[in-house]
């Protein structure tokens, strides 16, 4: 689960999906008020999860899989990443860069 570098706070499986799901650079800590980042490892996995996700419903689509079968398995894929992303991911107390 996510924990606040600065404080140590344990975010709760709500604030951590609602931070998952947040725009932006870096959500702040309910209990300190100082800004947590998502560490380039935890973004790149998530571009992976995303780029997987793709990947795997368009080889449906080469294999002439129906849409009412290859959509539904897409939204599934990408509601099982965001119902995990408080799990994989990790916090870091600055901005990393991608490379």
């Amino acid at each position: 689960m996510f924990q606040c570098k600065h404080c140590g706070y344990e975010y709760t499986y709500k604030e951590a999906l609602g931070m998952a799901s947040s725009t932006g650079v870096g959500k702040r800590c309910p209990n300190c008020a100082k800004t947590n980042y998502f560490t380039a490892r935890s973004r790149k996995k998530g571009m992976f999860y995303a780029f997987i996700s793709a990947f795997v419903v368009s080889i449906l689509g080469f294999f002439d899989v129906p849409l009412t079968i290859a959509i539904p398995l897409l939204f599934a894929f990408l509601i099982g990443y965001y119902l995990a992303m408080p799990f994989l991911f990790e916090l870091s107390d600055h901005e990393e860069p991608l490379w």
